[in-house]
């Protein structure tokens, strides 16, 4: 950037009001520890150091947006997640495939939305079923893959994005299917 730093140019963008809520993720070849701490005091969400890997930058960029998320308004409904043709709006609990709504039971969302914002990392069936606690018939690991197999039957063509890891559990699958 030749007019100004990407310290001044964050600065900036948190000082304007629209800015609040703007994710900020600085990448530099600056990795000591003044130029990370600098980048957080002027409203840096994450700092990543050149070289780094394509894949923990998107990790990160998908954590900043997890967290934003979590922490927005209730009037907020920019939290979606979009993979191909299937967009899940994590706020509205709302999901749709090429154009079309799919309805999801509330424990299918709620396991489709826990897979989701874990993406890449296996979810055992035991934590599926803790993040059901108190929803009726969420009582058993069996009734977490009966959920499964109607979140897998309602995606379609998409169905392949859920994983099974053998022993394991369930992972969400994000990236491109073949």
């Amino acid at each position: 950037m030749d007019d100004m730093t990407g310290l001044a140019l964050c600065r900036r963008v948190r000082e304007a009001s629209e800015g609040v809520e703007t994710p900020i993720i600085i990448v530099s070849r600056f990795a000591d520890e003044m130029d990370r701490m600098l980048s957080f005091e002027n409203g840096a969400d994450d700092f990543v150091s050149e070289p780094f890997y394509p894949r923990e930058l998107r990790s990160r960029i998908l954590a900043v947006i997890r967290r934003l998320c979590r922490s927005a308004t209730s009037e907020r409904t920019d939290c979606e997640a979009t993979f191909g043709d299937l967009i899940v709006d994590l706020r509205r609990a709302f999901v749709e495939r090429a154009g079309e709504k799919i309805s999801l039971t509330r424990s299918e969302f709620e396991i489709l939305r826990t897979l989701i914002e874990r993406e890449g990392r296996v979810v055992s069936r035991e934590a599926l079923v803790a993040q059901l606690r108190g929803n009726p018939g969420a009582a058993s690991a069996r009734v977490i893959d009966t959920h499964v197999k109607a979140i897998r039957r309602k995606l379609g063509d998409d169905r392949l994005r859920v994983e099974t890891v053998r022993g394991f559990g369930y992972r969400f699958n994000a990236h491109e299917l073949l």
